[in-house]
């Protein structure tokens, strides 16, 4: 079995006494089976802690002892990833985070507004994306990791990496 590490969503809450984080999942939930044991925690100044997973409800995660109270604290509003198994073909979940896109902005590497996702699609090899520029027309992108760089959730954004030999623009 092989894994991969996701960002599963970003730490909106703490209770340092009792090791719960609340989670703004990215996903459809909090995978507790394996290999989904362990949860790391990136904070904003670049440290990160790996935690046990002791319990999961919902969008809170209980950690394991092992993870100190002031640890627990520090996490508010950090990025949490988790081990996922790479040969799962859950067809639904990659869907459910596609769709999760739309209304997202959309920005090049450097930054620059290239429009607003405003319809996603699922097809049978990979997703796609539409994206309405501001100049009124529309760009069509897939949905794969040699195009988006990185996915934002709590800003709203998409960046993607150069798109030159992937896009696909309406005729207008």
């Amino acid at each position: 079995m092989s894994a991969r590490r996701v960002e599963i969503g970003s730490v909106r809450s703490v209770n340092p006494a009792r090791r719960e984080l609340r989670i703004r999942l990215a996903v459809d939930r909090v995978a507790t089976d394996p290999p989904s044991q362990w949860l790391y925690v990136h904070e904003a100044d670049g440290r990160e802690t790996r935690c046990r997973i002791e319990q999961v409800h919902g969008d809170i995660v209980m950690l394991a002892a092992g993870v100190t109270r002031d640890a627990v604290a520090r996490m508010r509003g950090a990025t949490v990833y988790a081990d996922v198994d790479a040969s799962a073909t859950a067809t639904a979940s990659w869907q459910d985070r596609l769709a999760m896109l739309e209304g997202f902005e959309v920005v090049d590497e450097a930054g620059n507004r290239l429009g607003t996702v405003v319809a996603v699609y699922a097809t049978g090899a990979n997703g796609a994306i539409e994206v309405a520029k501001a100049d009124g027309g529309s760009l069509l992108l897939p949905a794969i990791d040699r195009v988006i760089a990185s996915v934002d959730v709590e800003r709203g954004r998409v960046v993607v990496k150069d798109i030159a030999s992937y896009v696909v623009e309406d005729a207008d």
